[in-house]
């Protein structure tokens, strides 16, 4: 197992090998991580944020795991997400760039045929919700209200769906792949 800290991006990786992924799952290296190593990477204290994340993974190792995970709240969370997200747009432009003509077209094709339904669809349900808001307020009709929000769910939905094709499209599944770590096992990559 190794831990890579990258100080300047404010990033570290663990990667985890065969021999010991079994114990420390993705989910439990991350949970170790952030419960021991975040939040003192966070005050600056890179050497002692080490030496925890060694005791914890020692612990865990030996099945004597006493690190319990913090509640973690929104605004905890916000930096990790921001940078994580930062990171796989740019992993998507890579794909996008490097691609050959084929995947361009493909995905030129289904990028735009999606973004003209998304318009479309929006478009459609926000006039009919205009037309309810209007008719509700001017002559106290709410008839049409389940038919009206329902439209405007199933359409969020699919938009929804449609921003998720086209980001498996774009990373052509490389955002899934397992097994992705360099020593054969699972890998974890955190931001402080």
């Amino acid at each position: 197992m190794i831990v890579f800290l990258f100080m300047n991006a404010k990033q570290l990786r663990v990667e985890v090998g065969y021999g010991y992924e079994d114990v420390l799952t993705d989910i439990a290296t991350k949970y170790l991580i952030e419960s021991t190593m975040l939040p003192l990477l966070r005050s600056g204290q890179t050497t002692a944020a080490v030496e925890a994340a060694a005791r914890a993974f020692q612990e865990n190792l030996a099945g004597k795991s006493t690190t319990r995970r913090e509640p973690s709240t929104l605004r905890s969370e916000l930096p990790g997400l921001r940078a994580e997200l930062q990171q796989r747009a740019v992993l998507v432009a890579r794909v996008w760039l490097h691609g050959t003509v084929q995947i361009w077209l493909i995905l030129g094709v289904v990028v735009l045929g999606s973004a003209l339904w998304m318009v479309m669809a929006l478009s459609s349900a926000f006039w009919q919700l205009g037309v309810f808001v209007q008719r509700a307020t001017c002559q106290h009709d709410i008839s049409g209200a389940k038919e009206t929000f329902g439209n405007l769910y199933a359409t969020l939905v699919g938009l929804g769906q449609a921003v998720l094709l086209i980001f498996l499209l774009g990373t052509i599944g490389e955002y899934f792949k397992s097994g992705t770590g360099m020593f054969g096992g699972g890998g974890v990559n955190l931001f402080w």
